[in-house]
């Protein structure tokens, strides 16, 4: 940690216990000083998150569009933007639910057989899901406040891409080298992270992803994910509870569908 940002930490720390707030409060406080100061914090040990107190981060996906990911200790919610689809996990981690208002339907599942359909709607038309490339971690780099684990694809998962390829197994817009960077210093629970790889159908890191590129087969460079924002916010206990009074759906196509809203038809076709 940069002594600068210690004694800082160490600063606020003190003033919130005087005020009786927690030390997530203290972090975050740091956090934010350092961003607006283009200094990132480098805490070794992060403190857990304590009471309704959270982080967001905003994410563009390239299957899912346009996200907010809310994450405390009351548990994570996705918010697709467009579509207003969300994902809600919530402690103990052993169920996915995910509804859309708009449609007044909802979707539960064990979280072992969840597995978002939309993330992984690309083997229609290239026969492959991220999921399958094999990593290897290959260092840190640092991303604006962000200070990340590098990962890259193996030597020989591109070997056997190009391979596929010759075999006429793959399309063109296969990946060949993909990099994932992924952030371990973040005061989020690590089941969080298997949650958000799901629902992004990415490779498993048990890091929360924050960026992904990779270049396809044919040479073209393509991204995949990426986090324009990141902040802590107050989490609304009643947006971490399961509503009532939607109806089940049986997948999440039918959770998007309306009488007038295309939205699953657009999400299908990687619109």
């Amino acid at each position: 940690m940069l002594k600068a940002d210690y004694f800082m930490y160490k600063l606020i720390l003190a003033l919130c216990r005087q005020l009786r707030l927690g030390a997530f409060i203290a972090w975050t406080l740091t956090w934010s000083i350092s961003f607006l100061a283009l200094v990132p914090p480098a805490l070794a040990s992060p403190p857990e998150i304590k009471g309704p107190n959270g982080l967001i981060l905003q994410q563009t996906n390239k299957m899912v569009g346009e996200c907010d990911v809310s994450m405390s200790n009351l548990g994570m919610r996705i918010t697709v933007r467009k579509t207003r689809l969300i994902f809600l996990f919530l402690p103990p981690y052993n169920e996915a639910v995910c509804f859309s208002r708009t449609s007044g339907k909802i979707l539960r599942c064990p979280i072992k057989s969840f597995r978002n359909a939309f993330s992984t709607s690309m083997t229609i038309f290239a026969a492959f899901t991220l999921e399958d490339a094999r990593l290897k971690r290959v260092g840190r780099v640092k991303q604006g406040v962000f200070d990340l684990v590098k990962f890259e694809t193996t030597t020989e998962f591109e070997r056997m891409q190009m391979e596929r390829l010759k075999n006429q197994e793959l399309s063109g817009n296969s990946p060949h080298h993909l990099v994932l960077l992924a952030a371990d210093k973040l005061p989020y629970d690590p089941r969080m992270a298997a949650l958000l790889e799901r629902v992004y159908g990415l490779p498993k890191t048990g890091l929360i992803p924050i960026s992904v590129r990779y270049k396809t087969v044919q040479g073209e460079d393509s991204v995949y994910l990426t986090t324009s924002n990141s902040k802590p916010i107050k989490i609304d206990a009643a947006a971490m509870q399961i509503p009532a009074g939607l109806k089940p759906a049986k997948d999440l196509q039918e959770i998007l569908e309306t009488k007038s809203s295309p939205e699953a038809m657009d999400l299908m076709m990687l619109k």
